[in-house]
Order: C-alpha cells, then structure tokens, then sequence
C-alpha cells in the first residue's frame, strides 16, 4: 500500500457549519480568485474537501472555531521518496485532501476555509467518468477482409477499420483513418516508451495485454516494502488509486484503451493495436497502470480521491505519454455548470508536462526518449462547442481529442470547438462494427465493441508512441513540443468534410504515416492562412523554429507603421490578430522572432 501522510492532529479540528444547499465558492476577503464551481451536490465527493496550505502544517493546524468535525487530513500528492524533492520544489506538498464529519456540503466547508489566513484554496472535489458511450450490442461482423495484406497476424483486425478504412461498408468512406499500415512496417511500438492510463484498471490477465503490461523492476512483489523508494509499496504492475493498493482490479473501458495503444502485435491472438509491437518477444511499448475507477455491482464505478497523484504517479515512474479518456461528472441536464479544472489536476498535469523523463533537476533521464511529458484528453461526448464542457480537456496545455466516424463526418457525439488541438476515429453510435473494436476484462468475453472520445484519444496517444519511437529512443533532446508539432503538421484536412465544424475539429485527423515522414527542418517558418481578409481577422502559424515569443509588426502601403503587437506563438497553432481597426487597403506584415524574420504582403477588403 501506498504511503500514508496523514497529520495526527493533537484537538478535533472545526470548520463553520453554515447553510448546505450553497454551489458556488466565493473569492475569498482578501480578493484572491477561487475557482468558481456551481454543480449539484451529488456530482461532488461529500464529507471531503481539498486544500492548499500557504505553509506546512504543524500537528496543531488550526482551521478556526466551528461545530464540523475533521476526522483525516491526507496529502494529495503523497511523499514521493526520491522525487520528494521535486514534488516540494513544486509545491505539491501543499495540497491535502480533508475529510470531515456532519451535515454541510463540500461546497460549502470549501467556501469557508478558502477565507482563512492560512489557506490558499479550499476546494470540492468533484466527481469524474469515462468518456466512452454507453456500451452496444456487440455483432461479430467482419468485413473488408484483405487476406493476404495485413502485416500482423491478429484474427481481429479485419474488424480495425480505423487503421485502414477500405470504404466498402454504407457507414464508411475510404481513407477515414489514422493511416497505420505504412507506418507499422517500420515503427509499431518500442518498450523504452511508457504509457501512462490513467482510467479503470487494465485486466491483469488479459491474453493480448499481459506481454506489454509495464513492471516495476525495482520493486519486490508482496513484501511490505518501497524497495524502489518511490513512495509506493508493492507498485509491480502500477497503483491502484482507488483502493490504495497496488492490487490492479480489471475494468472495461481502461482495458479498451489500452488495448488500442499496446496489445500485442502478431500473436494470433484477438486484436492488433498501433504501438503493441512486431511480434518479436520484448516489443511494444509498456502500459503503466494508473487506476482511477473501478468496478462496483451496487454503485457503479467508484473512483479515486487522488487522479492528481495517479497523473504524477505516472510522470515519477517513467512515463513520457498519459493517457486520459475520462471528464468530471455532469449534471442531471447532462450539461456541466462551470467551468472549472480541479486545480491538483492542473497541478499534476502541469508536473507530468515538466518532469516526465527527467530527474529531480529535470534533466533528461539517460533512458528516457522524450525530455518531458504529454498529456492526451479525450473532450467528452456533449455534442458542444463550449470548452467548459470539456474539461480538463480545455486546459491549454493537454492535447484536446475529438472523434470523426468511419465517414470522415464529426462524430454525432464528439465534443468541439476553437480550444480543440486534434482529432481520430471514435466510432459512430450505431451497435457494433463502425465502433471500435478492442479488448475488455474476462467476463466480457475479453473483446468487445465500444464508442466515444475515449476511443479517439487512445488512437492519438498511440500514434505519439510511433513518433517518439522514430524520434528518441536512443536519442537526446526530443521534447513534447516537437511531438505535438509534428502530430499537428501532418493531420490530415476535415474541415472539407465537415463545414459546418471548420476550424473546430483540430488539426485535422491524426495520420500516422504522414506524422513518421514529416522532416519539421522543411516546415514553413512563418504561414499566413490568407492573403485576402474579408472578416477582420488575420490569422497565421509558425514552425517551431519561429515560435516563442515574437513580435509582429504591421505597415500601411505608404511604409507607415499602423500595428505593433508582442506575440506568444506556440508551433502549429494558428494565431488569430483583429484587425477590425484597420483601414481597407494593402499591408505587409513582418514578424520577428528567435533571431529569424518572416514578411508577407495581404490585403484587406
């Protein structure tokens, strides 16, 4: 089991008890902003609220007079043995989860420890789910069967459409797919590269998982002891987060995902994933168990207090991808009512991006093959355009996944919208084969049809697996922000398929054969998206040689200066400048960056 860090408080601890039916958490007297949550109790964790501390505690943390009984006081982020030093470097020391006794809401505890001295944010936490649709009927159709021209062995892969789409079913356009068979004559997966899955536990015994689970090498199964000093007990094949426990217990759909990213390749043996390997004996890359939810027969899944710690679980024990197709809970409309990240999951996502690979100093790990992480999101299954919805999605620093169908056509589901960065095949609402076919736990039958982002998002994550096989293993210096670049260059157009979406799906469609040509030496520095402007907007992108911050200067046709605007350009993104107070007429833009130069002429009508 995991170690405790719990404070042994010397007197009962007290909060003021006030009115229960509040959902909103004020800003505090002192003027500093707390995130704003307006949700119905039953989609937070009650009798728990999170905290953190402007200092650390003493035995005697005073919360102040009260009649609300705090019975624990846990970290969030648990003491990390030999990452310690960077968890408190970044302050992750500073979070605790609280548990308390009586009848005020979460809400509410929250809103009144956020106004004492002592605390810098006080927190509900609110609940999370998969993003996958509800499950369908499961139909054994096969189809477009080409014998002969699979390069794996795996009886269902006829049934793997997204990979390569042949365009012969109603439901289907050829080439809507991530375009994996090129790419996997070369690149299928390697086990320096670790996966973090974040989401139900992967089922321990699965015939097509087991080779490419990922195994704490210096941990001794069983024995009581963090022989590695990461600050886990036992952790052999990952943590259990909801349990605190390093027993994995199977769960459906983190067994689906992870069986799209690293089942193993050429076995004969259920399915073919994008990174699960040659079929050689030690191939494919590793999958590291983060579990978040579990199964429950009575309750459905429970899920863990500590996503944030299972998030940073993954970056302090050798993962450079996470892996996460899961939303906070909605609302009995089905719609979310804030928006709102949990700020530890920031905080986790924010470590993950900064340390994965590296050391406590965080430089690159000799074993690593990326200096830094990234962090996968699928965005939820809404059918909105509001990023609210889709967090942590949302977050600008997660890679936002939405999904098409077999047609090229945004899923009837998918989330989107301008704060989206790419999409992949999901699957479409009907039963069974335009979904996604993949593995499941034992009593499923070990294989079964799902649906939703959470389908998309693993196909992404397996894809960067390809690109960081090409790009670093056995090499220095390859970072997220070149992973990302690369993912985004070489997706492939939707907006012609989708107009009503266009510019709200991303990049475009992840494509793995394309991602693993693409030499980022050749991009183009500096692109204007259009030399003609008709709606004020003027809208451009730069390679990752030009990105950072720039400066970009605007001259009339008479060589006047009319605009000068400090720039923070990030590779692949388009930037958008109004230009609405611009006269009608002809301009030449110049942007500086990085030492480099770019201009380009445009006019505006």
């Amino acid at each position: 089991m995991r170690k405790k860090n719990i404070i042994t408080l010397s007197l009962l601890l007290a909060l003021s008890a006030c009115q229960t039916d509040d959902t909103t958490v004020p800003s505090d007297a002192s003027g500093t902003s707390q995130p704003e949550l307006q949700l119905p109790n039953e989609n937070l964790l009650q009798g728990c609220m999170r905290i953190k501390l402007k200092k650390e505690p003493s035995d005697t943390f005073d919360f102040g007079d009260g009649n609300l009984r705090i019975t624990r006081m846990e970290r969030t982020f648990p003491y990390a043995g030999k990452y310690e030093e960077r968890t408190r470097r970044e302050g992750l020391h500073l979070w605790y989860n609280v548990w308390f006794e009586g009848n005020t809401t979460a809400t509410r505890a929250a809103a009144d420890a956020s106004l004492w001295d002592n605390i810098e944010m006080a927190v509900p936490i609110r609940k999370v789910v998969s993003t996958a649709m509800p499950e369908a009927e499961t139909r054994w159709t096969a189809y477009g069967t080409r014998a002969g021209e699979w390069l794996f062995n795996d009886p269902g892969l006829p049934k793997q459409w997204y990979y390569d789409n042949p365009g012969t079913e109603s439901w289907q356009e050829a080439g809507a797919d991530i375009r994996l068979p090129e790419a996997w004559k070369e690149y299928n997966g390697h086990p320096d590269i670790i996966v973090a899955i974040v989401d139900g536990g992967i089922e321990p015994g699965h015939p097509d998982l087991q080779e490419n689970l990922w195994t704490n090498n210096g941990e001794i199964p069983d024995n009581g002891i963090d022989d590695d000093g990461n600050g886990y007990v036992d952790d052999v094949y990952g943590y259990n987060f909801v349990d605190n426990s390093p027993a994995i217990s199977g769960h459906r759909h983190g067994t689906h995902v992870a069986g799209v990213i690293a089942a193993t390749n050429h076995n004969g043996t259920g399915i073919s994933s994008i990174a699960g390997g040659n079929g050689s004996s030690g191939s494919g890359v590793r999958l590291m168990n983060c579990q978040i939810l579990k199964h429950n027969a009575y309750m459905g899944d429970e899920l863990a207090n500590d996503i944030g710690a299972a998030i940073k679980y993954g970056a302090d024990n050798g993962a450079v991808i996470s892996q996460n197709s899961w939303g906070y809970a909605a609302d009995g409309s089905g719609a979310y009512s804030a928006s709102y990240i949990d700020p530890a999951h920031k905080a986790a996502i924010d470590y993950f991006i900064k340390y994965a690979g590296c050391d406590n100093n965080g430089n690159q790990l000799e074993d690593s093959p990326m200096k830094g992480g990234i962090v996968f999101f699928a965005s939820g299954n809404s059918n909105s355009s509001n990023p609210r919805i889709a967090a942590p999605a949302d977050y600008e620093p997660v890679v936002a996944v939405a999904a098409i169908e077999g047609n090229y056509r945004k899923a009837s589901y998918s989330n989107y919208g301008t704060y989206m960065d790419i999409a992949a095949p999901g699957g479409s609402l009907a039963a069974g084969a335009s979904q996604i076919w993949s593995t499941t736990i034992a009593s499923y039958g070990y294989y079964e049809y799902r649906a939703g982002t959470s389908m998309a998002c693993p196909l992404v994550s397996g894809v960067a697996a390809l690109v960081i096989q090409k790009h670093g293993v056995g090499k220095k210096g390859f970072t997220p922000q070149k992973l990302k670049e690369i993912l985004y260059e070489s997706a492939y157009d939707l907006d012609s398929y989708n107009p009503d979406y266009a510019g709200m799906l991303g990049h475009g469609c992840v494509d793995a054969a394309a991602a693993l040509k693409l030499d980022l030496s050749n991009l183009q520095p500096f692109t204007l998206k259009s030399n003609q402007i008709t709606d004020n907007v003027l809208t451009f992108k730069v390679s990752g040689r030009m990105a950072g911050e720039g400066q970009l200067t605007l001259y009339n046709s008479i060589g006047s200066k009319v605009l000068t605007l400090s720039v923070h350009a990030r590779p692949s993104d388009w930037q958008t400048i109004d230009i609405s107070a611009l006269s009608a007429g002809y301009y030449l833009l110049h942007y500086r960056c990085n030492g480099q130069e770019a201009e380009e002429k445009f006019i505006k009508y």
